[in-house]
């Protein structure tokens, strides 16, 4: 009986730690591997194949678009043409464990050792970005992609940081089309936004320049900016936005705010002369959780510091308008 016990504790200690060491040897080849600009060194190695040496049985993370999921791979992309389908895909090597929890549009951040060969380009012995890693500091983590259970993904790319790892830039992009007779026509929503920051690293600049792309190029549908100041406790005191109304170049809306007795601000409000007001709830760490609007209610969902959903539903009927899921992944090391 102690020979039965001892053999079965022995398999369980050597099962936790077999599993402990696959955890720590995924964080460190994480730690080790360099960031994949894919985009470049494809355009490389397609020019010529030798360079692929340059870069074979090296370990790199890469984020981009999940398509085709099979049993043992899927395939990965961060290019679309003008009809939206996948440019230039790897190959990603995955435990089926892994894939059965990813669907066909998704965004993601892997880790794998690259592999050229016959012009197939695959990432082997891959695994996803361990979530442990996603506040450390040497890896830039941001939002990959936004998705509507009713609507088209939108996807985030091109980030630019200051000095102070504040966000300065960065490109939002959805694909759509409509029916014009007989004829299904393309379109590529485009928006690349700046940012500004005062000395206290607080947004105060926000411009996004929008474009339209329906297979004919980049058509500039227009450019907005919105301005914010803030109070004493670092929350907005006011936002300014180019207005919709004739006579009236801005809009300036105004913040209040509501403290707890421990002097924290748990509820604000947003006046607004025209449609009605909106009020605002925080946590006790000052994160936005609920937004009641003259139309909708929003509420907002936290992983840590960053939103992983947004829903909002109809004041009137209660029904659900939008419920938005937001994924994210390495876009950057420091």
């Amino acid at each position: 009986m102690k020979k039965r016990l001892f053999s079965f504790l022995l398999i369980i200690f050597a099962i936790i730690f077999l599993t402990g060491c696959n955890s720590n040897n995924k964080i460190d080849l994480a730690k080790k591997a360099k960031l994949l600009d894919w985009k470049s060194v494809h355009d490389e190695i397609s020019s010529n194949g030798a360079k692929a040496t340059d870069y074979n049985d090296q370990w790199f993370i890469f984020s981009g678009i999940v398509s085709d999921i099979e049993e043992n791979s899927c395939k990965m992309f961060i290019e679309r043409d003008e009809k939206g389908y996948p440019l230039n895909a790897i190959s990603v090597e995955l435990k089926t464990e892994e894939l059965k929890e990813l669907k066909d549009g998704q965004t993601l951040s892997v880790v794998g050792k690259f592999k050229y060969s016959n012009s197939f380009t695959d990432l082997k012995e891959a695994f996803i970005f361990p979530k442990e890693l996603y506040d450390d500091e040497h890896f830039q983590i941001d939002l990959l992609s936004s998705q509507d259970r009713k609507y088209t993904p939108h996807y985030f790319s091109e980030y630019e940081y200051d000095s102070n790892k504040n966000k300065i830039s960065y490109t939002e992009i959805s694909y759509g089309y409509t029916i014009k007779g007989n004829y299904q026509v393309n379109q590529q929503d485009i928006d690349r936004y700046t940012l500004k920051y005062n000395d206290k690293n607080q947004l105060v600049s926000e411009i996004r320049k929008s474009f339209v792309n329906k297979g004919s190029g980049e058509i500039t549908a227009g450019s907005k900016e919105t301005k914010y100041t803030y109070n004493e406790d670092g929350f907005i005191s006011t936002m300014t936005v180019p207005s919709i109304y004739k006579g009236e170049d801005f809009t300036v809306y105004e913040y209040t705010y509501e403290k707890d007795k421990d002097g924290k601000i748990i509820k604000g409000t947003k006046k607004d002369t025209r449609w009605g007001d909106t009020t605002y709830e925080y946590d006790k760490d000052g994160k936005l959780t609920k937004e009641i609007g003259p139309t909708y209610t929003y509420t907002y969902k936290y992983d840590g510091d960053r939103l992983i959903n947004k829903k909002a539903t109809s004041n009137s009927s209660g029904t659900e308008s939008e419920n938005i899921t937001y994924y994210y992944g390495v876009v950057g090391i420091n």
